[in-house]
């Protein structure tokens, strides 16, 4: 494109750092009395697998009955969104699972977030195929210091070696 490339630097995307509050105490200080709490963080949109997890969650709890879902994420301001998260709660209904699908679709600040994310047990991010080249989102969850499944794709692969990676977003392989 005709820019020296000696001038030309790469700055790696940032990682914030959040005190670890240490899950058993913040279950235990929002009243979530659940063996086993997933979360997922970020917007709500079609490509993040919120379906595909909730459709995982219809299958494990066959075993955890008192599973917990937290849908960490934001509605974004376009119409695709708010679309989406109604297709997400139909589902929910349809399945049965309305006392274990909690949706937080509200903008929350940092700190709020990372507490939310630091009451699961598991964090989700198992994402369809995405154009998108970086993740916020996923950076928050590295940062609550939570066991973290991903997919197999290329916007996680600078996180192949301390993520659980599955091939792709398919409920059985979530569950």
């Amino acid at each position: 494109y005709g820019v020296n490339p000696d001038i030309i630097q790469i700055i790696p995307h940032g990682q914030i750092v959040f005190r670890d509050y240490g899950k058993n105490y913040l279950k235990k200080k929002l009243e979530l009395q659940r063996s086993l709490v997933l979360g997922s963080y970020g917007f709500i949109l079609p490509n993040k697998g919120i379906r595909e997890n909730i459709e995982a969650l219809a299958i494990i709890k066959k075993s955890v009955t008192d599973v917990l879902y937290l849908v960490c994420c934001a509605r974004h301001e376009s119409s695709v969104s708010a679309q989406y998260l109604a297709e997400c709660k139909e589902l929910v209904t349809k399945l049965g699972l309305e006392s274990n699908v909690v949706f937080i679709t509200d903008f929350l600040p940092n700190d709020e977030s990372i507490v939310l994310l630091q009451c699961c047990d598991v964090l989700l991010m198992t994402y369809l195929p995405s154009p998108e080249s970086a993740s916020g989102a996923v950076r928050f969850c590295i940062a609550a210091k939570r066991p973290l499944i991903t997919t197999d794709q290329p916007i996680f692969a600078e996180f192949a070696d301390c993520t659980y990676q599955i091939p792709e977003a398919d409920p059985k392989l979530i569950a």
